[in-house]
């Protein structure tokens, strides 16, 4: 341990630092000390990139689609020293007293130590650096920093170790060795922090078991194949007993990961009415006479199955969103219309069953669709309910999912319940357009995105999907084994619960499309469509393929006014993430960045599965075209986990709170 004067600290932002304490720095905190080092390497990575054929449009451009370029995750530092009490200069505290500097001992994060270290490491190793020569000394891994460098505190133990005393709402790091930036060199950890327990798992992806304490019973509408109920229930917030879903495949996906859930396979309306026919209230329920048709109709299990109010204590779900999305091109057609007023149906049941808590999840669009008509008067028939609302939109990057994914949620808690508060992002992602602008020129974030990165670096496609074996353009063998062990610590997560691999099929290209994807170069991020134009222009013979013509017409024809048609007919980056994941994943599609990273095919349906955090022991049902479709409608787990997590903790608040009363 560097040596210190225990008696040292300092007060910033309300949080008091002590000598030994470990911090979170700004991303750029150690560059200046380092640039020395990693210019030595930037004259042949550079040359690497000039040497390499990539398309003389992909390095015109700053970033291409699905780029991690430039992120990077906060850095991590023990206090070691402070200096010179003085004032801050950009706290928001001006009379606090600063320190005018802080020696500080860096850690180094599995990303600092190279491109492999990372891919195999757990989400929260880190590495120690060397012990100092002595208590002055300035190696590279010992540096003088501005206290306003510092965000907050976090922890850092040994593998296996106790979380120590008032460390256990920080995040907590296990040391797995040594690193020496000047040598490049690991070796082991230093003896402070060797390992409590010999066998031990510090892959960081070991999955504790649930506590279901404080379950509510739920209902979750537009249920999909379960995206929402599969994270809440890893949250240990949700006891989905109740779930409606109009399209069978996606029911009966339901059905197999949930089955003992009621699942109704049906529109909500008609379930609705029925509903409220078996509690006497029909005459409250003004319903079509399709709708009263249906209900009648309903079989007697069905209806034996139908809670009433009062049973229901949390309601989720995700009314339709042709209409808002901005994926879909024709959201202005009569069906888009209908699917949109599905939001008040659901809404209606908030207003029947007045559960405890509701939770509507949406499109990022849905904030601002129809001059945000549809958003508001959400909100305002929350609030005439007696409901506290909450709104906001989040990345789903931001919470271990591999893949851009804006969506707003809406938070609705009955009076005597407390809201949960917004989860703050985990993993540094790219997030533009997570503000909703209000009347009156005001803006609100349910996130802070003021401060750049994260505690944890991005998930990647090859974090994602860097295990799954080799597959054809087409196919359909299902299920296969694995062909190798998990490497990434998302990929241990994934396969925590699997025997074998699930849904790894994928759709059939025909012949032209298949030759166009075999003319994207592999391992080259950012190359699309324009190849082919390259191709062409170089040797017109391969103008048509099969007598039909290599480019599409419509591409270069329109780019003009579809920003370039950037992305489409591209492979994905294995050092990036993926696209929003679509219903129908296809190359001349909204998202065409669908090609996998060095195979000639469409993504699989495990892939994109992957995509979105659905764990490899999760069931979809149908054929490829009806799992696309569940995998690219569903909400993400890990993104509906981190919001059951903070839910949880408004609830074991509320639990703790009417104790203390019945107490008093």
């Amino acid at each position: 341990m560097l040596p210190a004067d225990e008696g040292r600290g300092f007060i910033k932002d309300g949080v008091e630092y002590k000598v030994g304490d470990f911090l979170y720095v700004h991303t750029d905190t150690f560059d200046v000390e380092a640039s020395s080092e990693e210019e030595e390497g930037s004259d042949e990575e550079d040359e690497d990139k000039e040497n390499k054929a990539v398309p003389a449009y992909v390095k015109k451009g700053r970033f291409h689609k699905g780029s991690c370029a430039g992120l990077r995750a906060w850095g991590m530092a023990r206090l070691v020293e402070v200096k010179e009490a003085g004032s801050s200069s950009r706290g928001k505290d001006k009379a606090a007293a600063l320190p005018a500097k802080l020696r500080l001992q860096r850690f180094f994060r599995p990303e600092d130590v190279g491109k492999e270290q990372a891919y195999q490491a757990g989400f929260w190793d880190v590495y120690a650096s060397p012990a100092p020569a002595s208590a002055s000394s300035s190696e590279g891994w010992v540096h003088w920093v501005e206290p306003d460098s510092v965000i907050c505190k976090c922890c850092v133990k040994a593998p296996g170790a106790d979380t120590p005393a008032g460390c256990e709402d920080l995040d907590c790091f296990e040391v797995v060795g040594t690193f020496n930036p000047a040598t490049k060199e690991v070796s082991a950890a230093p003896e402070e922090f060797s390992a409590a327990s010999a066998d031990m798992q510090v892959d960081g992806a070991a999955a504790a078991e649930t506590d279901n304490s404080l379950a509510m019973a739920t209902m979750d509408i537009f249920a999909g194949c379960g995206g929402l109920s599969e994270g809440m229930h890893q949250a240990g917030v949700a006891d989905t007993k109740w779930a409606i879903e109009y399209e069978q495949p996606a029911a009966d996906a339901f059905k197999l990961n949930n089955p003992e859930a009621a699942v109704f396979c049906n529109n909500c309306n008609v379930i609705l009415l029925a509903a409220m026919r078996k509690a006497g209230l029909e005459s409250d329920c003004e319903a079509c006479d399709d709708a009263k048709t249906a209900a009648e109709s309903m079989s007697p299990e069905d209806l034996a199955a139908l809670p009433q109010p009062g049973q229901v204590e949390f309601i989720m779900g995700g009314p339709p969103c042709q209409g808002y999305s901005g994926m879909n091109r024709f959201n202005k057609g009569n069906w888009s219309m209908v699917q949109n007023s599905m939001v008040m149906s659901f809404l209606s049941y908030a207003d029947f069953y007045r559960p405890r808590y509701f939770l509507l999840e949406n499109v990022r669009n849905f904030v601002s669709h129809n001059k945000s008509f549809t958003f508001r008067l959400t909100l305002r028939t929350l609030l005439d309910m007696g409901y506290q609302v909450r709104f906001g939109v989040l990345n789903a990057g931001n919470f271990g999912v591999p893949q851009s994914r804006k969506r707003t949620f809406i938070w609705a808690a009955a009076p005597d319940e407390g809201l949960p508060e917004w989860p703050r992002p985990r993993h540094v992602f790219r997030s533009p357009q997570l503000t909703v602008n209000l009347p009156g020129g005001v803006s609100y974030c349910a996130v802070d995105t003021s401060i750049p990165g994260a505690p944890l670096r991005t998930v990647t496609v090859r974090d994602a999907i860097g295990d799954l074996p080799n597959i054809q353009n087409g196919h359909d063998k299902d299920p296969m084994p694995y062909s190798g062990p998990a490497v990434s610590a998302f990929q241990k997560l994934m396969r925590h619960k699997a025997s074998e691999l699930r849904d790894h099929i994928c759709k059939e290209m025909n012949e032209l499309n298949l030759e166009r994807c075999r003319c994207i170069p592999k391992d080259t991020p950012g190359a699309d469509w324009r190849t082919l134009l390259e191709i062409v222009k170089n040797d017109p013979s391969r103008e048509k393929f099969n007598g039909q013509p290599l480019v599409p017409w419509c591409l270069p024809n329109t780019a003009d006014r579809h920003n370039g048609w950037r992305g489409l007919f591209g492979r994905l980056d294995l050092a990036g993430h993926f696209p929003t994941s679509t219903t129908d994943p296809q190359p001349m599609g909204k998202v065409g960045q669908v090609f996998h990273p060095n195979q000639d095919r469409i993504v699989s349906v495990r892939e994109c599965a992957r995509s979105q955090g659905f764990p490899d022991h999760f069931f979809f049902s149908g054929n490829v075209h009806s799992r696309h479709r569940q995998v690219g409608n569903a909400v993400p787990p890990p993104l509906a986990a981190s919001l059951g997590r903070q839910l949880r903790k408004a609830l074991a608040a509320t639990q703790q709170k009417r104790k203390a009363t019945l107490l008093w």
